[in-house]
């Protein structure tokens, strides 16, 4: 079978086993003997290649890169991968500004690397080491995605070409995270804010740019108007999806919902529209902690609101429209089915409408 032909499990694997061998070969190299610089690398190794990730964007740079008849070849893997470790950089991150201690059901870098600490250390002191050692192994990641693509036989002025993009897709996630942090209930956004805010964050980052990448990559053009539509619309299904699922994809899941940490989703911006329930919405969501009680009140506001029924009907609209754009594209059917895959995977995990009732 061709690598072209391979279902998306036989490709994600393929990514795993490249990121596998690199972070094998960065940790052996003569400048890692320093058993800090290879303990830290190894640290974002299984950080990187734990149990769970989807690949979902490494996928989307191989699907890219072979939508002009390319075969899926080392260059290819290396790309896909090198967007895989740039986003163990942000996730890194970002579960240091969230204060997540848990990822894929393992500690986040920040929490593994309070083990740097020395023995004896108080709490607090190994608390601030595990964020600062983190810090670094995020901007470690980042420099660790960008000598893949150096790794790459593309021509130089594609690898700078390549480069150049990613670095303008980070500045706009960058922005998407600074809204991101500031969609606090003292001030909560506005819905074109907030849907704003889904482009910058999943739509171009997740969606859109590792395909482009791909393209790029490989010489090859995309009808992008037709693309970005697509991106666009999948990107904030796929938002609105997470949004929902949060907060009732499971009976657990209030435990590390956004309602929990007070955050301003567009699923909770909906809920505030209704002026009937928004003062109460509100003056849960500023409380400084939420008691289990609190957690179930807001979540039954959220439903009684019409909120979550408006969310999860505009993001079964989205995955509508991202399917109707995907046709409008022109990609080969091999492309086009896998994307159409990817369409269908993600709208599976929107939770039905009356989840989350008692």
């Amino acid at each position: 079978m061709k690598r072209s032909e391979l279902s998306a499990v036989q490709l994600r694997n393929l990514i795993t086993a490249t990121l596998r061998s690199y972070f094998r070969s960065e940790a052996i190299k003569p400048r890692s003997r320093h058993p800090l610089d290879r303990a830290l690398i190894r640290a974002i190794a299984n950080f990187t290649l734990r149990p769970g990730a989807e690949r979902s964007r490494g996928l989307l740079v191989l699907y890219g890169y072979t939508c002009g008849g390319k075969r899926i070849d080392r260059d290819a893997l290396y790309l896909a991968s090198a967007y895989e470790v740039l986003h163990s950089y942000l996730l890194i991150h970002d579960d240091i500004i969230d204060g997540d201690t848990v990822r894929r059901g393992k500690p986040t870098l920040h929490s593994y690397l309070e083990s740097f600490a020395p023995a004896g250390m108080d709490p607090r002191g190994r608390k601030k080491i595990g964020i600062d050692c983190a810090i670094i192994g995020g901007d470690l990641a980042a420099d660790l995605a960008q000598r893949l693509i150096f790794k790459t036989s593309l021509p130089l002025q594609r690898k700078h070409k390549a480069l150049e993009y990613l670095a303008s897709v980070l500045r706009t996630t960058y922005l998407g995270q600074m809204l991101d942090i500031l969609a606090v209930p003292h001030r909560p956004p506005t819905i074109a804010g907030q849907t704003y805010r889904y482009i910058l964050k999943t739509a171009l980052y997740t969606i859109e740019a590792p395909f482009l990448l791909g393209v790029q990559a490989s010489g090859s053009t995309v009808a992008l108007a037709s693309f970005r539509a697509f991106a666009r619309n999948l990107g904030l299904a796929f938002q609105l999806t997470d949004d929902i699922q949060n907060v009732f994809g499971s009976r657990d899941a209030a435990k590390l919902s956004d309602v929990r940490t007070g955050k301003v989703t567009l699923l909770i911006s909906f809920a505030l529209q209704n002026p009937r329930y928004r003062s109460r919405i509100l003056r849960l969501l500023r409380q400084k902690q939420r008691s289990n009680r609190d957690v179930r009140l807001l979540k039954e506001l959220i439903i009684q609101s019409g909120g979550h029924r408006r969310a999860y009907t505009l993001a079964r609209r989205y995955y509508a429209e991202a399917q109707r754009a995907l046709q409008a594209i022109g990609l080969p059917l091999r492309t086009a089915r896998a994307l159409t895959e990817l369409v269908d995977a993600l709208k599976k995990r929107l939770p039905a409408v009356d989840r989350g009732k008692k």
